[in-house]
């Protein structure tokens, strides 16, 4: 592969055979390679290290070494901490927010709006990375050969793998 020098970094963030199937066909495609997705830290590290822009699916935002935009985060608090917001809500809604707290589906009001907050939040990252691989594979649609080539190293990836290890 003529960008085998750009997988160096991307060794120590891969640990089993099917992992080493993504960062080997980001480095393939180049510049072709709009973003690389992954939920795994290391395999984000490493490719970034590697020049491949990455998105975290739970940040839902690219992981950047130079972050332009300054953090939202009040200073006095630090990370991990929480910040009280009020909010007015209707009557009939308070009252559903407490019936659900009686019933022990949750613990708190602030805990049940917490939790529909966060739910609007995910809803809404999972969209904006729906939007950008589609985006992607419109831009950059898979080859014959590409498809054939990646169904090749799947199924590699796949002999390879130690399965009496796992049962």
């Amino acid at each position: 592969m003529h960008n085998a020098s750009r997988l160096r970094p991307l060794r120590n963030a891969v640990d089993r055979s099917l992992d080493a199937v993504h960062p080997a066909t980001a480095v393939s495609l180049g510049d072709r390679l709009g973003v690389l997705f992954s939920y795994d830290k290391r395999l984000a590290t490493g490719a970034q290290e590697a020049g491949i822009e990455v998105a975290r699916p739970r940040s839902a935002v690219a992981v950047a070494t130079d972050s332009s935009e300054p953090s939202r985060m009040t200073r006095r608090y630090a990370p991990g901490m929480t910040i009280q917001i009020a909010v007015k809500l209707p009557d009939e809604l308070v009252h559903e927010i407490d019936r659900l707290v009686d019933g022990g589906a949750f613990a708190s009001r602030s805990q049940a709006v917490r939790s529909g907050l966060e739910a609007i939040v995910a809803s809404r990252r999972r969209q904006e990375i729906d939007r950008r691989y589609e985006e992607a594979i419109a831009r950059f649609p898979e080859t014959d050969e590409e498809v054939a080539e990646a169904t090749r190293l799947a199924v590699n990836a796949i002999d390879e793998e130690p399965w009496e290890r796992w049962w």
